[in-house]
């Protein structure tokens, strides 16, 4: 928590709270103190993408839903919590939903903070099978964030898996 680790959500991999009966208390108390601490600062898109991460990390949907769309109606132009709640939306098979976020988002957004929403959205599309227009968000967001590797690389890889090897190897 504390890191707005854009569009990672993983409601598996974390395992959810511990289920040592020695060690659920402990955890359950320092949990709770986080949360505190998240709702000192709960005017703040920030605390509420935090707050959205922990609570998905522990398997609690509603709870990390609740966030993100609470940062959403506190800072509309946050892009993290768009990509974060889209996220969550696929990870609980709501595709359609997600994708629908990101898009609205697109509107919203400044546009020096719409890559990682476009990222997002290619990912989604690139999911879907719908290649051709996943990849005009995953160039637009690799064009819009050239420092970031990530979503040049993953353009590059994606115009080679779709039969634009030499135009991958270009970007």
């Amino acid at each position: 928590p504390g890191q707005h680790r854009v569009g990672e959500v993983d409601l598996v991999a974390a395992g959810g709270p511990p289920t040592d009966p020695a060690v659920r208390p402990v955890f359950d108390r320092v949990a709770d103190e986080f949360r505190q601490s998240q709702a000192a600062g709960a005017d703040r898109a920030e605390a509420q993408v935090t707050l959205g991460g922990f609570e998905a990390r522990l398997g609690r949907v509603d709870a990390a839903e609740a966030s993100y769309r609470t940062a959403i109606s506190l800072q509309p132009q946050f892009a993290p919590a768009y990509v974060n709640l889209a996220d969550l939306l696929r990870a609980t098979g709501r595709d359609a939903e997600g994708e629908q976020l990101l898009r609205d988002a697109l509107g919203t957004v400044p546009e020096l903070g719409r890559p990682p929403i476009q990222h997002a959205l290619g990912l989604q599309l690139v999911r879907a099978r719908r290649y051709d227009d996943a990849l005009v968000w995953l160039r637009l967001a690799a064009e819009g964030a050239p420092g970031d590797a990530r979503f040049t690389f993953v353009y590059a890889v994606a115009l080679h898996d779709t039969g634009r090897a030499g135009e991958g190897r270009r970007v």
